[in-house]
């Protein structure tokens, strides 16, 4: 590769304070990929050197996502029914047959992405009944948009047992029941219940990682954090891209369950240590801590509104989860925690705290993800303790149909009202990093998710004003476009400890940066997701172009 000069345009660093008020014109790249200076230039350009005029484009770091199901949506559009975006019974149904019919000669059918907000005439959630008489001799199993809940038909939990009156479930998931009693065909994280896999051969399981490269490139991307469980439950190797195709940063993980510990941390090692000359760094150790508040499955301090008494069940005990967090520690894993309900916020703040005073402060900073409910008493421990907050802000708004119909039964007003809290979360001393848990958000663009981050509004309804109040969520939690930046860029190298390499726009860093259409300090709040990435390099190499 040639030198490469990046001149007349906006070109953000990313370093510093003040970056965003000091946008630079010209960017040098060595011809080995790195950057040679950002600024004005301290010599004559000479013949050996590539311009690039960028006819006053905006220039960013290149963006990271920092919890990311690899890869994504790529294996159910190749090859499952597409359920995302459906809103209502008829059109799940509808996507259903048509699959069936265009798949005639499949056993089972497989599908994901249905919304559990999704409620038929008379208000019922979904059962198997809505799909039974589609097909009667084969199973259907659908994984929903939130990858935390299956809807079964009565041919799959005749399969499994589930309909056997000597069945006992015992598990800290849910499995829905009408009020006889009886099993409605809906699960909620029960994982621990052996539902038959969609089986993907080596070829289109490259396929899809190689599709899925392909989508995170054209958004801007190119580092993650691969966040166990990978998407469709794939093993880690789902993370090892054809060598001789171009890959990007991974950051992967292992999750660890509680009745699995010893022989994960185990794997975890052992994974380490094959990918430790790689760009692929497995460095992370995963937990789930609790479910999501749609299938009251969340941990949370006061009871749900809609189940009397019941505050949800956590995956660990608090004593075993500290254990657990200590040996992770010692053995040199960032923590990585999903986190809805704030007594589940709490119970791993509390379990980092007490694991690092017996395993050491070692810089290995630790994760919570989503904080859908976070108890004002726990703002501070995350400065005190460090904490990195994974936040999706795609989710906050008051989200149409899934806001009335599944967030306030659950929570009540109060609870719904507060959910989400980003600025409370910096100001007490939380490191924000971005993304979208995709394909929980299908619409993977970070452009989309700063705008969300700065205004907290409806993006898919038509709103021009960002303090338009019908879907807006507790706007004094807003962010600034600098906030959110940062957070998608020199953040996000910070959780994946590659901020010495990525992240900024500097010179001896590698010259990873995205060039965008507009720029978003320039574009009005509500019109920062109609913003296109041109271009996408890695290591000064283009690796996708809007041609």
């Amino acid at each position: 590769m040639r030198k490469k000069l990046l001149t007349n345009g906006r070109i953000y660093t990313v370093k510093g304070d003040s970056w965003n008020k000091k946008p630079q014109k010209n960017m040098l790249i060595r011809a080995d990929g790195r950057i040679e200076l950002v600024g004005e230039l301290q010599a004559p350009v000479t013949e050996d050197v590539e311009i690039i005029d960028l006819q006053g484009k905006t220039v960013l770091p290149g963006l990271i996502d920092s919890h990311v199901h690899v890869p994504g949506m790529s294996l159910t559009e190749l090859l499952e029914a597409d359920l995302f975006s459906l809103k209502s019974r008829e059109e799940l149904r509808e996507r259903i047959g048509s699959f069936l019919k265009e798949h005639p000669k499949q056993d089972t059918l497989y599908g994901t992405g249905f919304d559990m907000s999704i409620q038929d005439e008379e208000g019922n959630p979904l059962c198997a009944k809505w799909i039974d008489d589609l097909a009667e001799d084969k199973m259907i199993i659908l994984q929903s948009g939130d990858m935390h809940s299956m809807l079964l038909n009565t041919k799959a939990m005749e399969t499994i047992g589930l309909l056997k009156k000597d069945f006992v479930y015992e598990g800290p998931g849910r499995i829905h029941k009408d009020a006889a009693g009886c099993p409605t065909g809906l699960l909620t994280d029960t994982w621990d219940i052996d539902i038959p896999k969609h089986v993907f051969s080596k070829e289109e399981i490259t396929e899809a990682l190689l599709d899925f490269q392909k989508k995170m490139l054209a958004w801007g991307y190119t580092g993650i954090m691969a966040a166990a469980p990978f998407a469709k439950g794939l093993p880690i190797e789902i993370l090892q891209y054809p060598k001789d195709k171009l890959g990007i940063h991974i950051n992967g993980s292992i999750l660890i369950r509680p009745k699995e510990r010893k022989s994960r941390m185990e794997q975890l090692i052992k994974e380490r240590e094959k990918t430790s000359a790689s760009e692929l760094k497995i460095s992370t150790a995963k937990y789930m801590i609790d479910g999501v508040i749609e299938g009251n499955t969340a941990y949370l301090k006061h009871a749900y509104c809609n189940r009397e008494g019941f505050t949800g069940t956590p995956v660990w005990k608090y004593s075993e989860l500290t254990e657990s967090f200590e040996e992770a520690i010692k053995n040199g894993f960032q923590i990585h925690a999903h986190v809805i309900g704030d007594a589940a916020v709490q119970m791993t703040l509390d379990a980092i705290i007490e694991a690092r005073k017996a395993a050491g402060n070692a810089d290995l900073r630790h994760v919570l993800t989503h904080l859908q409910l976070v108890d004002v008493s726990d703002f501070h421990k995350f400065g005190a303790a460090g904490i990195i907050a994974a936040v999706q802000t795609f989710w906050h708004y008051k989200e149409p149909g899934f806001y009335e119909n599944i967030e306030v039964p659950a929570l009540g007003r109060h609870r719904s009202e507060n959910m989400y809290p980003l600025r409370s979360l910096k100001e007490n001393g939380a490191v924000i990093t971005a993304s979208g848990d995709y394909p929980v958000s299908p619409d993977n663009d970070p452009l989309l998710g700063i705008q969300m981050g700065i205004t907290r509004n409806a993006w898919n309804m038509g709103v021009a004003d960002p303090d338009d109040t019908a879907y807006l969520l507790s706007k004094e939690e807003r962010l600034t476009v600098k906030d959110m930046v940062e957070a998608y860029t020199i953040n996000g190298a910070y959780q994946l400890f590659r901020e010495k390499e990525i992240g900024s726009l500097e010179a001896g860093k590698l010259a990873d940066y995205i060039v965008l259409s507009d720029d978003p300090f320039e574009v009005e709040p509500m019109k920062i997701s109609r913003i296109k990435v041109m271009e996408t390099c890695l290591s000064g190499k283009t690796v996708y172009k809007i041609r």
